[in-house]
Formats: C-alpha cells, structure tokens, sequence
C-alpha cells in the first residue's frame, strides 16, 4: 500500500511538472470543458422543460460531466509554483555528493589531490528538454545538471548526473581525459546561463553552471593548471 501511494504521488508531481513547462493543460481545464460540454449536452436533449428545469438539467449535467470525464479524480491537483520547482531540484540533486561522484568513478580521494575537487551545477538547457522564462524573467528548464570534476597528476576525471524531471530520467556519466589531449577549455552561455565546456578530438565535457565569482575563480584556476600540465 505505501509503495502503491508513493507511485501515485510520484506520477502526480511527474504531470504536475509536464502542466508546469506547458507539455500538457492543467486538469483544472479538462473539468471545465467536461462541465460545459454536460451542461449543453443535456440541455439540447432535454429542451422542451420550462425554463427553470432547464436551468436545473444544465447544472447537473454539468455535474455529471465532470464525473464522467474524471475530472473530480484529479481535481487535488494544483498547479506548481516557482518555488515548489525550486524546492523539488534542489531536493534531488542533495544527494549527488562528492562521495557519490568517487564511487560512480571507482577512485580514492587520494588519487586525486592535485587540485582540489570542483563542482558545477545548473540548468541544462540541451536540444531534448523543455525552457520556461518566467514572471521575473529568470529561465529554467526541465533538467538539471550537477557535475564534479577530480584531478590527478596527469588526469582530469569527470562525473555528471541528469535530473529529467519532465520525464522520470536520470542520466549519469563519467569521463577520464589525459590533460595532453586537452585541446580547449571556456565558458559560453546558454539561455544567458553560464556553462563550463571541455574539449577533446573524441569527446567533450559540459557542465552547467552558476554565474559566480568564486566559479569565474575556478575556471581561471583549472585553466592554468592545464596549461601547466600540457607543457610539463
């Protein structure tokens, strides 16, 4: 029974999130049109009543639509907040620790002290997600990006984790690059929101990130540290 409820919830927060990027209306529209539709319905059959039964078919057909149509069901439903967005991705992204990210990459902390570990996160705004500006102008999108970067003495070894939360999705990957392959490292914007990128001839790393001092900071570090390392 818990596990049963604890799907239903979780399916619930899953519809509200799709309402919340525009994939799908609200239940809230889909009881208004079965009411509506009732309410015409069973006045066009049962026109021949006097005005005042009419008025009284009208309403209950309009009752009997949303029954029928399953609006009531999901009428607990309510549409999500910015804050509720706000509170759920930082809720699921609590536990993608640094810890986490070593075990995922089967590495010591030991291994890798030649700087010390980096984390990014932030919105990723990829070619199969969904955007929505908002009313203080401020953009989101439907998954979000965490990323923690670990240096060794001649690697750089990265681990990401997707939140879809549109889709029930989590990606995770990892990656392993030898400094001397690296061939570029910036930072460009997407969606006006920063992101940290890393090149190679095979493959690259991007990682969302905050618009930050303390990041500006790390970056301009991680740069010189791979400039060193290229030319050792």
């Amino acid at each position: 029974m818990e596990e049963e409820k604890q799907k239903r919830e979780q399916d619930d927060l899953h519809e509200r999130v799709k309402v919340y990027f525009g994939e799908k209306k609200s239940n809230n529209s889909s009881i208004l049109w079965n009411f509506i539709g009732g309410g015409i319905f069973c006045g066009f059959v049962l026109s021949m009543f006097t005005s005042y039964e009419l008025i009284l078919l009208v309403v209950g057909g309009g009752l009997l639509g949303v029954m029928i149509g399953g609006g009531i069901a999901m009428s607990g439903s309510s549409p999500m907040t910015d804050g509720e967005y706000d509170a759920l991705v930082k809720n699921r992204i609590a536990d993608i620790t640094k810890e986490k990210a070593l075990s995922e990459l089967g590495l010591d902390e030991d291994q890798v002290k030649e700087i010390a570990p980096v984390c990014f996160e932030g919105y990723n705004f990829a070619a199969d997600t969904k955007s929505k500006i908002r009313e203080d102008l401020s953009v989101v999108s439907s998954c979000y990006r965490k990323s923690w970067l670990f240096f060794s003495d001649n690697q750089l070894y990265t681990y990401s984790h997707d939140y879809h939360f549109d889709k029930k999705l989590n990606v995770e990957k990892t990656q392993e690059f030898f400094y001397k392959d690296v061939t570029s490292v910036f930072v460009e914007k997407r969606n006006g929101k920063p992101a940290f990128e890393l090149t190679v001839p095979s493959a690259n790393f991007y990682a969302p990130m905050e618009n930050t001092e303390e990041n500006a900071n790390i970056v301009q570090a991680m740069k010189q540290k791979l400039r060193e390392k290229k030319q050792a």
